[in-house]
């Protein structure tokens, strides 16, 4: 669990600042107490939103406190640090970045610093309608499972059904997707046992609930 750090307890200037590739971007971070901190401009670039200083105060405010860490509080927002957990937040409320992009960063970012990030629902609005008729469908069958936005390894699925079979929702049918690294994804996760089903939002829910019931039969 993250504790809020008072800016006497550690100095940043005075630490060592390392750096990833994210996104083909450089993102400098810091390590506290073992976990990782990002300055708040390099890894808003990265994720693709604007870190200005006039947006820096209502992008904090979308973050939880256990999760920031500010060195000064000389200037506006100056010396604002987040963690990992932070970036999801910050992700989740997003209306530019893709439902795709948001897990995808996230599925970067455990891979290339092995830590566990919280899972934070950054769902579109058409994926979100269609979870929530998944979820609803499911409720009635008692015979299922179904969860929602869960971690296996380092990658994240939109859904597990028994904990074995994995619906993928893709947006505009695929087009923006990296297929080297899906194909690895996708090797991952059959290789380690589960199935996938993948809809478009293209399609409508009920084909779409159709498509997985066929499967699962």
């Amino acid at each position: 669990m993250f504790v809020y750090l008072h800016r006497t307890l550690f100095n940043i200037r005075k630490m060592i600042r390392y750096k990833i590739e994210l996104n083909s971007m450089p993102c400098w971070y810091v390590l506290i107490n073992g976990n990782t901190y990002f300055e708040l401009s390099t890894i808003c670039f990265a994720i693709g939103i604007n870190p200005s200083s006039s947006s820096r105060g209502n992008l904090l405010k979308r973050v939880s406190a256990c999760n920031i860490y500010r060195e000064s509080d000389r200037g506006r927002n100056s010396g604002s640090y987040i963690n990992t957990n932070g970036v999801s937040e910050i992700m989740a409320f997003s209306f530019i970045m893709t439902h795709y992009d948001k897990k995808r960063i996230i599925e970067e970012l455990q891979f290339k610093l092995n830590e566990k990030i919280n899972i934070v629902a950054f769902s579109t609005t058409f994926e979100s309608n269609f979870m929530g008729y998944l979820q609803e469908f499911f409720s009635g069958f008692g015979a299922y499972t179904l969860k929602s936005q869960i971690g296996i390894g380092h990658y994240i699925v939109d859904a597990l059904i028994d904990d074995s079979i994995i619906v993928e929702y893709d947006e505009n049918n695929h087009n923006s997707y990296d297929k080297q690294k899906e194909k690895e994804r996708s090797d991952y996760l059959i290789g380690s046992g589960y199935s996938i089903i993948r809809v478009s939002d293209r399609d409508s829910v009920h084909f779409s609930i159709g498509k997985i019931l066929k499967h699962l039969k």
